[in-house]
This record gives structure tokens, C-alpha cells and sequence, in this order.
């Protein structure tokens, strides 16, 4: 009886014990898959709500070929464009574009300007070679006027006037703070410039 007792105690213990490493394996095994499960569950709970912008092109798609940079441009850009260089203007004298004007047209009035506006007062001197010799009487006249100058150190000269028999030159004579604008009218006789009329505007303090 004692004996059947232990057997059936022996039983009872080892089914303990075979259900407890059962239960210990499988909470394990479970304990892994919950893990796992709950990470991912996590994952999927936070994000479900989230609304997502559509996807970025990538930087790649807005690379420009060198073609497309060098191809001509539409025709309705072309139709406000200026046809030709362009120049600037200065102040409210109007453009500096000379480019109608001959090299040495443009030599003769440095010249001239040189010796009459830019030298000391005492020194200075109307040329009767720049002007035209069909009036000899114009060195005479002119020479009051640039006696009177204040000192100024530079010109600039201005987009010609084409009149019938001559050319309209605006001219700017300027100094420190100050400007004088004029009026040139030079004509072409045997491939030789002359300056035909100096026109004096009024001092300007800037």
C-alpha cells in the first residue's frame, strides 16, 4: 500500500513537472511572439492615423539638361527683347548710346573739349582748326563762354540727333557736384569734322 502510495506520488510529481516545463516553454515561446507582436501592433497604431503628403519628386527630376538652358527662346520673350546691345542711360541726360558716331568724330571733340573746358581758365583755348572754317568769326565767340566755365574734368556724350545737313550731339561737362550740359553740332566736309555751334545749357549743383 505504501508502495503504490510512493509510485502514485512519483507519478503525480513527474506530470508536476512535465506540465510546468510545459507551461514554462510555452510562456516563453509566447512571451517572444507577444514581443513581437505588440512592437509591431505599436508601430501600426501610431502611424494609422497619420496623413501622409504625397512623395517628393526626387532632386534629380529637376535638373536642367544643358540643351534646355541653351535652347532659343519662345518667340513671345524674343518679341520684347531689344533687338540690339543695349545702353545705359545716365541720370535724366538720356542714353550714352554713341555707337552711331565715328572714331574720329569722337577723337576731335576729346580733343577740342581738352584744350577749351578742361584746362586751367588762363589756359584755355577755342581752336579755330576744330571748327567750321566757314565761319571764322567762332573762336571768338565761343571763347567767353568756356573762359567762364567752371573747372570740370570730364564730358559725356550722349545718342545723336541725324539732322539734314548735320549732327546733334548732347554733351555733359561735369565737375565736383556740379554738370553743364550741351548741345554740339558737328558737320563732315572732305572726311574732316568741324564743329559747327556749341549750345550752353545752364549750371546744375548736384
Amino acid at each position: 500500500m505504501l508502495c503504490l502510495s510512493s509510485h502514485k506520488n512519483v507519478i503525480i510529481l513527474s506530470v508536476c513537472c512535465l506540465l510546468f516545463c510545459f507551461l514554462s516553454c510555452s510562456k516563453e515561446v509566447e512571451v517572444f511572439k507577444a514581443t513581437e507582436s505588440t512592437v509591431k501592433e505599436t508601430v501600426d497604431e501610431r502611424i494609422k492615423d497619420k496623413n501622409w503628403e504625397n512623395e517628393i519628386e526626387s532632386p534629380k527630376d529637376y535638373a536642367l539638361d544643358i540643351s534646355e538652358i541653351s535652347a532659343p527662346l519662345p518667340a513671345a520673350c524674343l518679341a520684347v527683347l531689344p533687338s540690339g546691345n543695349i545702353y545705359p542711360e545716365y541720370k535724366d541726360f538720356g542714353s550714352l548710346d554713341i555707337s552711331r558716331l565715328e572714331y574720329k568724330l569722337l577723337n576731335m571733340l576729346d580733343d577740342f573739349f581738352n584744350k577749351a573746358a578742361f584746362a586751367r581758365r588762363d589756359r584755355r583755348v577755342v581752336e579755330a582748326k576744330y571748327l567750321d572754317p566757314s565761319y571764322p568769326f567762332l573762336p571768338y565767340v565761343m571763347q567767353p563762354y568756356f573762359d567762364n566755365l567752371p573747372e570740370v574734368g570730364d564730358i559725356i556724350y550722349g545718342k545723336p540727333a541725324f539732322l539734314d545737313n548735320c549732327i546733334e550731339i548732347p554733351a555733359r561737362l561735369t565737375g565736383d557736384n556740379k554738370h553743364i550740359d550741351l548741345l554740339i553740332y558737328v558737320l563732315k566736309d572732305k572726311e574732316v569734322w568741324y564743329i559747327e555751334q556749341v549750345i550752353f545749357g545752364e549750371q546744375v549743383n548736384e
